[in-house]
């Protein structure tokens, strides 16, 4: 069968069609969307909740603990994680990767409905929801400076008039901003307060009263209507100290008289600074997440766009300044990979023209790798992908196969030309030698990719379009082979005459002729002392099950993309003007090294002892790699005393969920029995810490945090005619921050909120100068009414699927893999409490979950390719003939990871799945030839396959090293701080091939002969 000969005899077809496949992949090409990964993320929905003042056990118990009740009635939910700190609560609902984001936002609003009832009334706003996981990356970072102004306005500027415009860009699912509006703070000496005989709920009541914006009507004469406008509103602070809170008989006290009312923020007690090699600025920070699924280049340019629209409207002297920005990183990966994918395309070229040694030869096979890839574009576009590094990376490894085909093609029909055909006659002849082949090689290396598309979960989802863009550019190339290839040659290949030949053809005739010298005696060896061969392929099989064990397991490496995020931790109890003196000494310190370009330190923004730092590094070129700059920074840090510093890369992807990971590992402990609980945790954390493969270990356990614990006399409070709820409104008005009226401005709404003056909240002992008013209207002194114990309970509340948890973030030591990490963690917690769970959450669990199924998705490859050679061969025995060559094909690859101490991550695997294809290849490309020369030219085994060997060798040797030439520049880690992490991929191949090509040009061959043999005894038995 000759599958080229209506290529060959209709040229105008043949081109009409590769210019159609050249022009519809230009033009997708050009729509293309450019990312960095595909889409993998998570379904995730987060619910906040805001209850000002209540301590982490109430939030936990009358608001989390209801909610999360009812979100694990939703269809499809995985995963639920609650963390309840001092008067907030988030909790993050993972969904399944195929449930509807906007299906599930629904049943969550549906939820929070029927969750209401058993919420406290007088919450200050109901539960509140976005479509984002908060440990997602941000895309965007930006910056807000002013000199001129005060933070309140800045926040104005960069929450409401930036902010909420960015919000409104399709794709973006929040917008955070670092700072805190404007507010009136009433501040009240409880000890004026007394004096004067004025409680502080009077206080309270009086400016509840007094700004006021009510409806107030139309009047409506004859003529004219009049809207009536009463400026009820106090605007600004000093309007708040005339107020008159009491009036006894002329006798006026006005709130200056026992307090002070200042132009504030609503949060004045954490901080947020800038930090440069200049100095440090107060600013405002924008942090922008996408939603899951849409695609960040796209998202960033959008914002760019808007903002650029809005600076003419802003003041002149204010700066808004870009920190970090995803896409610049994803645009840099995927230039690395598209110059990995051009210095692999020459490669490729000179390797065919040394083999070939004309430049007619030469650019016949090349022409396959651009139309295969364009062909590949085509099919991307129709698919909905999208160019990122994972498909430039299929494509940049295909470069090294893609002309292999078509290399077989022409050198078959090249061959034949110089037996002394025409051009045709050897196009035709060799064509039909050699289409079968083609087909073979093209479906099985196609096949190799298939176990890929099956694997589940967030792998799956992450290499789906990898493998198909993969198996795409397979079948492409195979058909331009069987195509365009024949056509080409049967017009521009010229009549061999030996004396005519080029420099560079002898040079190739001479090289090739040389090598195969050298090879025959050893196959005649390998023939000759079969038994010898075998027992070198049986131990490679046993080889390749040790090497598998042996070497070290790694999921994505990770990314080096310019940018740190850090986690600071004090003790419980740790003041937030503590933990900011505590900031301004790391600033100082980090931003002395050389590697650092800026640094936006936040500290107290979640609880008032822990904080957050965000670290620009330089470019990649000067500086240092980033598990260098982590470890120096660690190592200068480590010794501000009191604080705890915790530092990671930025992940590129980030596959970790809930809200309570400081890096990029975690590990999960969740009991009923919150005792034991909270007893084993801290004992696991001591153990992590102590072994050398973590680093940066962390807990959430947050159990500490020293608290007044106020028993109420309720005897003398009772004949003081003191309430327990006038003593608790008391303490909410004094210490929770609370809002007791509302400023409706043109723009915004602000607070005004009531508490003491700073010394009465700063010193415990206060307690003997507060007073609360009786029913009576008297003061009585709290110290009266009120036993007074200090005590230490949770400063947060965490919870996986309802159950009290404890988790615990790790990074791998430097040059650990997390495979032996999580080694260590299955021995180190083996003696955990029978009612202690433990689990790794987040991207260890991806990690685990995927390694548990590679090995049987390598046995689903095989058995595939098994099926459709022995369908090809119509026999059983020959496509087992083939795949001998993969047992040496997986020990040249897992040996060389080994001895470069690389680690099989996702990224090698990958690299082995590809090894399996090329060699394939090369045994389709000897069995096919060495079947036909025994049927139909009845030659007996041995002469077959030693004809076929060294007829076929020429074409092998050039596949192998193209292939190997694709990978030589991933090896090198051609390109910026991203091709390193691809390392890993280009050495598997490389050493791969070496090593099979060596040892597969011999066990092939003897495995061939020994079945041949054994079916001929059958056949003459039959």
């Amino acid at each position: 069968m000759n599958l080229s000969e209506p290529f060959i005899r209709r040229p105008v077809m043949t081109l009409l069609v590769m210019i159609s496949i050249l022009f519809f992949g230009l033009a997708a090409y050009q729509k293309l969307p450019v990312s960095d990964l595909p889409n993998v993320d998570m379904p995730t929905i987060e619910v906040s909740v805001s209850y000002p003042g209540a301590n982490p056990d109430t939030m936990a118990s009358s608001i989390t603990t209801p909610l999360e009740q009812k979100f694990m009635t939703i269809e499809g939910i995985q995963s639920i994680f609650s963390t309840s700190n001092t008067g907030s609560s988030t909790i993050v609902l993972q969904f399944n990767l195929n449930r509807n984001i906007d299906e599930a936002t629904t049943d969550v609003q549906a939820a929070i409905s029927r969750a209401l009832p058993q919420l406290p009334s007088n919450l200050p706003n109901n539960p509140t929801y976005d479509k984002v996981n908060p440990a997602s990356t941000p895309i965007l970072f930006y910056v807000i400076r002013c000199p001129n102004m005060t933070l309140a306005e800045l926040y104005d500027y960069g929450n409401t008039f930036l902010g909420e415009r960015i919000s409104m860009i399709e794709g973006v699912a929040q917008v955070t901003t670092y700072g805190s509006p404007y507010a009136v703070r009433v501040q009240i000496d409880p000890e004026k307060l007394a004096a004067k005989n004025v409680g502080l709920d009077q206080v309270t009541q009086s400016i509840q009263r007094t700004n006021v914006n009510l409806p107030t009507g139309t009047l409506f004469g004859k003529r004219d209507d009049f809207t009536i406008d009463i400026d009820g509103q106090i605007m600004r602070a000093p309007g708040y100290g005339e107020l008159i809170i009491k009036n006894q008989n002329g006798d006026l006290v006005k709130l200056k008289d026992v307090g002070l009312a200042l132009d504030s923020v609503k949060n004045d007690k954490f901080f947020q600074t800038y930090v440069t090699k200049k100095g440090f600025e107060d600013c405002i920070i924008l942090s922008i997440q996408r939603l899951p699924g849409m695609n960040t280049v796209q998202i960033v340019k959008g914002i760019k766009a808007t903002v650029k629209e809005l600076i003419p409207q802003l003041p002149s002297s204010m700066t808004i300044e870009t920190i970090y920005d995803q896409s610049e990183s994803i645009i840099q990966g995927v230039d690395d990979v598209k110059l990995t994918l051009i210095v692999a395309f020459c490669l490729v070229v000179i390797v065919i023209f040394l083999a070939l040694g004309k430049w007619l030869n030469t650019l016949i096979p090349a022409l396959s790798l651009p139309l295969s890839i364009l062909g590949t574009f085509a099919l991307m576009y129709l698919f909905g992908f999208s160019i990122d590094i994972l498909s430039l990376l299929a494509i940049t490894l295909s470069i090294g196969f893609l002309v292999d085909d078509a290399i077989v093609v022409l050198e078959n029909n090249v061959r034949h030309a110089q037996m002394g055909e025409d051009p045709m006659t050897a196009s035709l002849n060799g064509s039909r030698e050699i289409s079968i082949t083609i087909l073979s090689m093209t479906l099985c290396l196609a096949a190799a990719f298939i176990p890929l598309l099956f694997m589940g979960g967030v792998v799956g989802r992450l290499f789906r379009e990898f493998s198909v863009t993969i198996i795409s550019a397979v079948l492409f190339s195979g058909f331009i082979s069987l195509t365009l290839i024949p056509m080409l040659s049967s017009r521009f290949i010229r009549p061999y005459q030996h004396d005519q030949k080029t420099r560079m053809e002898r040079f190739g005739d001479a090289l090739n002729d040389t090598m195969r010298k050298l090879y025959e005696p050893c196959l005649r060896f390998a023939l000759n002392h079969r038994l010898i061969v075998l027992g070198v392929g049986t131990l490679c099989i046993v080889c390749s099950g040790l090497l598998f064990v042996a070497v070290q397991k790694d999921f994505l490496p990770p990314d080096d993309i310019g940018f740190l995020e850090g986690y600071t931790l004090a003790r419980d109890g740790t003041s937030p003007f503590l933990m900011e003196k505590y900031h301004h000494e790391l600033n100082q310190i980090a931003i002395q090294n050389p590697n650092i370009d800026s640094i936006l330190s936040v500290s107290s923004y979640y609880n008032p002892n822990d904080g957050i730092v965000f670290v620009r590094l330089k470019p990649f070129k000067e500086r240092k790699p980033m598990n260098t700059v982590i470890t120096q920074l660690s190592d200068e840090l480590g010794h501000i005393p009191g604080l705890n510093i915790y530092l990671s890369p930025m992940p590129l992807i980030n596959l970790q969920v809930g809200t309570t990971a400081t890096a990029l590992y975690q590990y999960s402990l969740s009991s009923i029995d919150r005792k034991a609980l909270y007893e084993y945790g801290p004992k696991l954390v001591q153990k992590l810490q102590n072994n050398p493969a973590f680093a940066q270990v962390s807990s959430d356990l947050r159990i500490h945090q020293p608290q007044w614990d106020l028993r109420i006399n309720r005897e003398k409070a009772s004949n003081y005619h003191v309430t327990a709820e006038g003593i608790e409104n008391y303490f909410q008005y004094a210490y929770s921050n609370n809002k007791i009226s509302q400023i409706n401005a043109t723009v915004n709404q602000y607070d005004v909120l009531i508490e003491t003056l700073p010394r009465f909240y700063r010193d415990p002992a206060v307690l003997s100068k507060l007073y609360v008013t009786s029913t009576t209207g008297n003061q009585v002194p709290l110290s009266e009414i009120l036993d007074v114990k200090e005590t230490v309970g949770p400063l947060t509340v965490n919870h996986i699927n309802g159950l009290p948890a404890v988790g615990i973030s790790f990074n791998p030591a430097d040059h650990i893999p997390l495979g032996h990490c999580l080694d260590e963690l299955a021995k180190l917690t083996k003696d955990k409490p029978t009612q202690v769970y433990g689990q790794v959450i987040g991207t260890a669990q991806v990690f685990q979950s995927s390694f548990e199924t590679l090995p049987w998705l390598l046995l689903l490859s095989f058995f595939v390719i098994y099926v459709i050679l022995g369908i090809l061969y119509e026999s059983f025995i020959h496509p087992i003939t083939v795949m001998s060559a993969l047992p040496p094909t997986l020990v040249g690859g897992l040996l060389t990871l080994y001895v470069f101490q690389q680690t099989l991550s996702i990224y090698s695997f990958v690299g082995l799945i590809l090894l399996i294809g090329i060699v394939l290849k090369n045994g389709i490309i000897l069995i096919d030839f060495a079947i036909h020369a025994v049927e139909k030219e009845g030659k007996s085994a041995y002469d077959a396959i030693v004809e076929a060997c060294l007829i076929r060798f020429r074409p092998i040797m050039m596949t192998t090293i193209c292939a190997g030439m694709g990978g030589v520049p991933i090896a090198l880690g051609i390109g910026g701080a991203i091709a390193q992490n691809h390392i890993s991929l280009g050495l598997c191949i490389v050493g791969g091939l070496i090593f099979s090509q060596l040892l597969t040009l011999l066990l092939t061959p003897v495995l061939y002969y020994y079945f041949e043999t054994l079916q001929e005894k059958l056949r003459k038995k039959n």
